[in-house]
C-alpha cells in the first residue's frame, strides 16, 4: 500500500510517501481497514515516544550506565503523567512555563508548598 500526504506549514509544503506490506488479503481487509489500521499504528508514536523523543529530546540523552537510563526514563514518564494529570495538552509549552518556576513545578504535586 501506497499513502502520499501533503502537509503544508508555514507556509511550506511537503509531501511524504509511506509504503506499507501487509500479509491481509483483499478479502479480509478492504483499503478502508488497512488506512484506518495503519493511522492505528500510529497512535502510541504520537502519544508516548514522540513526546519523549522531541519534548525531553531523549535520543540525545548521553545517560548510558547501570540503572541511570531506566531511571530517567521513569523521571520522564512521571512528569508526563503529571502534567496530563493537571490538563496539559501542549506539554512542551508547559515545561517552558515551569522550567524557571519551581513552585509551579512542585506546587501540585505536594513536594512543596508555594
Amino acid at each position: 500500500m501506497r499513502l502520499e500526504r501533503i502537509t503544508i506549514r508555514c507556509g511550506v509544503e511537503t509531501r511524504t510517501v509511506h509504503y506499507a506490506l501487509t500479509s491481509v488479503s483483499r478479502k479480509r481487509a478492504n483499503i478502508g481497514d488497512l488506512l484506518r489500521w495503519l493511522g492505528d499504528s500510529w497512535v502510541v508514536e504520537n502519544t508516548g515516544l514522540w513526546v519523549r523523543d522531541m519534548t525531553f529530546e531523549k535520543d540525545h540523552c548521553r545517560i548510558r550506565t547501570c540503572t541511570c537510563p531506566d531511571t530517567f526514563s521513569r523521571i520522564r514518564n512521571d512528569a508526563i503523567n503529571a502534567m496530563k494529570a493537571q490538563g496539559s495538552t501542549n506539554l512542551a509549552a508547559k515545561l517552558r512555563e515551569k522550567a524557571f518556576r519551581k513552585d509551579l513545578l512542585f506546587a501540585k504535586p505536594g513536594i512543596i508548598n508555594p
